[in-house]
């Protein structure tokens, strides 16, 4: 039976949990946003007066998932260790772009026109660290 060294295994372990964390902060987003999503889709109105407060959470989401790219991009090396952790990653990032779009729609179709452009511009940074990301790999 082969032990690796004590360093190496917590090498190995720590690389392996830096991985899972990005690809659970991926799949979180993407949740998190499926599921405003969905809510939002039964809505046939909502007040003008909430729209601010709807904004304001999506540019929660955005800010988040700036973060999480920034994060998959600072741990490259880390993913090259592992078979398979970047395709997995860029799958992840794949699903969220999507589900940022689905989201960015809902929320225009909602949309008071004075707020569509700010929803157009956050999805627009969404999009931009999704890109730098995927572009990273």
């Amino acid at each position: 039976m082969f032990l690796l060294p004590f360093n190496e295994y917590l090498s190995v372990y720590t690389k392996s949990a830096r991985k899972q964390k990005v690809h659970t902060d991926l799949v979180s987003v993407t949740n998190n946003v499926d599921v405003t999503t969905t809510d939002l889709s039964v809505c046939r109105s909502i007040p003008a007066s909430d729209f601010p407060g709807l904004v304001d959470g999506f540019r929660a989401v955005v800010e988040a998932l700036k973060e999480v790219c920034q994060d998959f991009v600072s741990k490259k090396a880390v993913f090259g260790a592992f078979p398979n952790a970047v395709t997995q990653l860029k799958e992840d990032l794949r699903d969220l772009a999507a589900s940022l779009v689905a989201l960015e729609q809902a929320i225009v179709g909602l949309a008071p026109d004075n707020l569509k452009s700010q929803v157009q511009d956050l999805s627009d940074e969404a999009n931009a660290a999704i890109a730098a990301a995927q572009a990273a790999f």
